[in-house]
């Protein structure tokens, strides 16, 4: 009902005087949705009851000031899940172009709230940062994938770096860490050693070197980057993308 919502209050919006159920029902029969007059009726009364909407006649409403306010929240949420569909795309592509982007965004994301962390984090802070590194090591003596603790361990410290736009701007960037599995055959492919960056950084971290948790940092995700260019030379990138990383899950 929410896009039903939206459409109502759109409309409300460009009409130059108050609408009632019928010329709302007309409305939406036009675009494509046909509801009936007591239906639509029953959702304007509701929308009136949450302050959206205003009574003006006997069967007329126009929109109100919160309702307003409430449909350009909406147009935003719906801007904002429009970007994440796009941002999504990125995953699907067949060469690593979408992904080496995506890690310099987060070298240079990464390495300050690493810096930051070793400033702001909490005892509550470093226990979380540290028990993903202990499932991390647990998955690994099991051969197992460390994808979904790689995740874990990086929003773990942009969380202790109380920066909420660092924050905010990883969640948007990790998009629920589909890049990890990626990360993580890349890696292995390029023989690195899985996981090996990551206590260092915690250490740097938990003992308040602000400096050297950047400069860790920043070389973490330099080697991932670096390994991502020897998958280009020795085989290129399109062979490696056209599906292996997603069927294969081995950072």
């Amino acid at each position: 009902m929410e896009k039903i919502e939206k459409m109502i209050l759109s409309y409300l919006k460009e009409s130059d005087k108050p609408q009632g159920a019928g010329s709302l029902c007309s409305f939406l029969k036009g675009e494509g949705i046909v509801l009936g007059q007591a239906t639509v009726g029953r959702l304007i009364r509701k929308m009136e009851e949450e302050g959206l909407l205003e009574k003006t006649t006997a069967k007329g409403r126009r929109l109100s000031q919160k309702g307003e306010e409430h449909l350009q929240n909406l147009i935003l949420l719906d801007e904002k899940k429009a970007s994440l569909r796009y941002f999504g795309q990125f995953f699907l592509a067949e060469d690593g172009t979408y992904l080496r982007d995506i890690l310099v965004a987060r070298r240079a994301l990464e390495s300050e709230a690493a810096a930051l962390a070793a400033e702001n984090a909490t005892e509550e802070d470093l226990r979380n940062i540290e028990k993903s590194l202990e499932e991390m090591e647990l998955l690994l003596s099991k051969k197992k994938s460390m994808a979904v603790t790689d995740v874990a361990f990086h929003l773990a410290i942009t969380k202790a770096s109380k920066n909420k736009i660092i924050e905010s701007a990883m969640k948007v960037i990790r998009h629920g860490g589909q890049d990890s599995p990626l990360v993580e055959n890349i890696r292995n492919k390029a023989g690195s050693i899985i996981g090996y960056d990551h206590k260092e950084i915690y250490l740097a971290i938990k003992n308040k070197d602000k400096e050297k948790a950047r400069n860790l940092m920043k070389e973490h995700l330099d080697n991932i980057i670096k390994d991502l260019d020897y998958i280009e030379q020795k085989e290129g990138l399109n062979s490696f993308f056209n599906g292996k990383a997603f069927k294969n899950t081995a950072n």
